[in-house]
């Protein structure tokens, strides 16, 4: 994963990986401290928003779920609500390098556009979708939209956690950040709502 921060630098491995690549908990445990290390040492404003007693905690909190063996996923899930307890809009978390060239083709079908803890379809990537455009999701593989919807906002990172942001930021690359948040499901099994009636 790549951290880029407000002071211009980065840290992190830019290693090309795959949602298969896994990662040995020791390797991983360095990597965490070192962007334990980079946010203290480099950070301007580190505890603006969350104190330095909350942020030790959560640090050691999530120290303690690295396995022994992870994806970059797994790995984001761990260090993502870190970044976004910042609270600053040039601290930002996102994938290795060539990534995304070797994502699966299972992304999340559906262009989406959250509010107010709904989600409403505007577009699909799929030219045989059956969901009609304006249809409001209300759950996803069992998840309820707007469940769903708080998780992956809890690992997006805004100035001042100001959620106006961190809705724009979600807009813009759902699919992405959900298979970040959710991995890549061998199917979707999505529940919407379509002039009051739902369907699946």
């Amino acid at each position: 994963l790549a951290l880029s921060s407000c002071t211009e630098g980065k840290a992190g491995k830019h290693e090309y990986a795959d949602e298969n690549t896994r990662f040995s908990g020791k390797s991983l445990q360095a990597d965490s401290d070192q962007f334990r290390r980079f946010l203290e040492e480099s950070h301007p404003q580190l505890y603006r928003f969350t104190s330095k007693q909350t942020f030790d905690s959560l640090f050691e909190v999530h120290s303690r779920m690295i396995d022994d063996s992870m994806t970059t996923q797994e790995f984001y899930q761990i260090i993502a609500p870190l970044v976004a307890r910042v609270g600053c809009g040039h601290t930002s978390l996102w994938s290795p390098d060539g990534y995304w060239d070797r994502a699966p083709q299972r992304m999340f079908p559906l262009g989406v556009h959250a509010r107010d803890g709904q989600l409403f379809v505007i577009h699909s990537y799929n030219q045989e979708s059956p969901v009609a455009y304006g249809s409001q999701i209300i759950s996803v593989n069992g998840r309820d939209a707007r469940y769903l919807l708080e998780e992956m906002l809890g690992n997006i990172w805004s100035d001042g956690f100001i959620k106006t942001k961190k809705y724009r930021r979600l807009n813009g690359v759902f699919p992405y950040l959900y298979a970040l948040n959710y991995g890549y499901p061998g199917q979707f099994s999505i529940v919407y709502r379509e002039e009051g009636m739902d369907k699946q």
